[in-house]
């Protein structure tokens, strides 16, 4: 009867030492995952920007393919918008 509990003692700390260690991985883990979430957000924001940039680019290159009059006429409609824009804003914050 005594070896029992003492094999039954023995295993209940072998459960408590792999409980303990099963808490620490849990928290390293999660600790690591919102490091890699974080990560992510930085990188999607990255890309979001790239993605931007690249846009950009392919309109200034489209502009610049465009003969001179079609060009200026393009900068006429992009100023109107930009004015009606500015003006909508102003609007919203009055």
């Amino acid at each position: 009867m005594e070896k029992d509990l003492d094999l039954i003692k023995l295993k209940i700390e072998k459960l408590l030492k792999a409980y303990d260690s099963s808490i620490a991985l849990n928290k390293n883990l999660e600790s690591k995952v919102m490091s890699l979430e974080l990560e992510k957000k930085k990188m999607q924001d990255e890309i979001s920007l790239l993605n931007t940039s690249t846009n950009a680019i392919k309109l200034t290159t489209f502009a610049y393919t465009l003969p001179e009059n079609e060009r200026m006429e393009l900068k006429k409609t992009i100023i109107e918008y930009i004015k009606e824009i500015d003006y909508c804003i102003k609007t919203l914050n009055q």
